[in-house]
């Protein structure tokens, strides 16, 4: 079992970032896997070096003995943090750079200005670009790359029945909603080095993450159901021999963990302003954790809280 925890860099972790957290590390000890750290920091907008040193204290706190690569690589002009063997996605641009290159003659991408909000633009794009108008459209740098979805495409996926028994996984059919984006276009007018020039997204960079990391299980709440339905859709089009492998992936999607008030705990709703551990000790955040478990993890969790409490 080789998997990985995978958190952005984009605001404060919460208890649910930790639940997910525990449970992903509670597969791994229970099935004698290995589990590496990724930083998924590709979102350089929403980057704060704060929210990096959360994330990386917490992990240490969590999870002591990383695995990854043999070489460590963290970035360096962050040398006030210690060397650990962590894999950060904004060293990785060539790799993603070689997947776009390997997509583009797969007859389904399609280069466009519009944004998110204009959809009826950007399907006018995606049907009238062809030949010439649309190799030069796909030179543009302030065009997205998108990916066409048709009706009838569909995924499978292997999703683990039963994290308790390894060959317990069924074959599950998720369908892509539609057209999503591969490639972000470039933004010259920011100051970030970073964002004035096209990146790849969340879905082609954790798809070749996957693929070339030799991922064999993968830990998700059930709000990125449609992610792991959209990263096999793209699975489907970018050649290479580890297409089959990431096929073989197994996928638990475990609830997501809500407040006391039952609203859903996310970055995005801000649901913390500073460090959780500025504001309650271990602990208290693993009793909080258990009591508000759903029942069917518990067991794992308050193995992992032991655990945890059990390290000087």
């Amino acid at each position: 079992m080789v998997t990985r925890l995978a958190p952005t860099p984009s605001g404060y972790l919460h208890e649910g970032n930790w639940f997910s957290f525990l449970i992903t590390l509670g597969l791994v000890h229970r099935n004698g896997g290995s589990c590496y750290w990724r930083m998924d920091d590709l979102d350089s907008p929403r980057f704060r070096q704060s929210y990096l040193d959360d994330i990386l204290n917490t992990l240490r706190l969590l999870d002591p003995t990383p695995e990854g690569p043999s070489k460590p690589s963290m970035s360096p002009d962050r040398p006030s943090l210690p060397r650990k063997q962590i894999i950060f996605q904004s060293q990785r641009i060539d790799l993603y750079q070689d997947a776009l290159n390997n997509l583009r003659t797969c007859g389904r991408l399609y280069p466009s200005r519009a944004s998110r909000s204009e959809p009826q633009k950007r399907l006018q794009d995606r049907e009238n670009l062809s030949g010439p108008a649309w190799d030069k459209a796909m030179e543009d740098p302030g065009a997205s790359w998108w990916m066409r979805v048709e009706p009838t495409d569909q995924v499978h996926i292997l999703q683990w029945e039963s994290p308790w028994e390894e060959n317990t996984y069924s074959i599950q059919n998720l369908t892509t909603p539609a057209d999503y984006c591969i490639r972000r276009k470039a933004y010259p007018e920011t100051e970030n080095p970073e964002a004035s020039r096209p990146l790849p997204t969340y879905h082609l960079a954790s798809l070749v993450d996957d693929r070339l990391l030799g991922t064999t299980h993968g830990v998700r709440g059930m709000d990125l159901l449609e992610s792991t339905a959209v990263q096999a859709h793209l699975n489907q089009f970018l050649k290479g021999s580890e297409q089959n492998a990431f096929e073989q992936i197994k996928w638990v999607h475990h609830p997501l963990f809500y407040n006391n008030e039952g609203i859903k705990l996310s970055k995005s709703a801000g649901s913390r302003s500073r460090p959780l551990l500025a504001d309650k000790t271990i602990p208290q955040i693993l009793e909080y954790l258990c009591q508000n478990a759903p029942p069917l993890w518990l067991g794992l969790l308050e193995a992992q809280a032991h655990r945890i409490n059990a390290i000087p």
